[in-house]
């Protein structure tokens, strides 16, 4: 886990989904990493994200779509306030072109 003190400022998160985990990590405006960290998949690791999240101003939260992994967790976030928005894995054919 990587972690610095929570910020005043606007940030935003962004969530990668899995079956087992999500990852989820909170960058300023410019991009800068302010904290990332790992939780169960389950509801209670989905509530601690959202109670970790809660440590900052998140001003939106970009959630993978793998499959339905992150159907859930968007639910719950769009349920405490969050704006959130779908983040659709690029082709690996055309990712692996354009980097």
């Amino acid at each position: 886990m990587t972690m610095t003190e929570p910020a005043t400022q606007v940030v935003f998160a962004g969530i990668d989904t899995h079956k087992v985990t999500h990852h989820a990590a909170v960058i300023d405006a410019d991009g800068r990493r302010i904290a990332d960290r790992e939780f169960t998949t389950g509801s209670a690791g989905c509530r601690a994200l959202i109670d970790w999240l809660g440590q900052w101003q998140v001003e939106r939260v970009g959630v993978e779509q793998t499959g339905t992994y992150g159907a859930g967790l968007t639910r719950l976030l769009d349920q405490g306030g969050y704006q959130v928005f779908d983040v659709n894995t690029p082709d690996p054919a055309v990712r692996a072109t354009v980097g």
